[in-house]
């Protein structure tokens, strides 16, 4: 797992990554994805409570409500969609 040391804590780099859109589910708002282009570790995390998105970066960093932070490496439109729209940033 590639992770990197940040201030606050580590970052832990995902890919392939989707939010879960659906508000009726418990897991609204969670990322889901692969650590490391490993097909076999696999990621879920608590809630999303914010992100950022460097300009001309090729990633995000979300930071969830566990206080975890994940670096989404070359995230797709329908993941930023998903992102937006939890974020209820349009």
């Amino acid at each position: 797992m590639k992770e990197t040391k940040n201030p606050s804590n580590i970052v832990t780099e995902v890919h392939e990554a989707w939010i879960l859109t659906d508000k009726d589910k418990v897991r609204y708002g969670c990322l889901f994805g692969l650590v490391c282009l490993d097909p076999e570790v696999d990621i879920m995390t608590s809630p999303i409570v914010s992100y950022s998105h460097p300009a001309n970066a090729e990633f995000v960093e979300v930071i969830t409500r566990s206080g975890s932070t994940y670096r989404v490496v070359n995230p797709d439109s329908d993941f930023m969609k998903q992102l937006l729209t939890v974020m209820d940033d349009k």
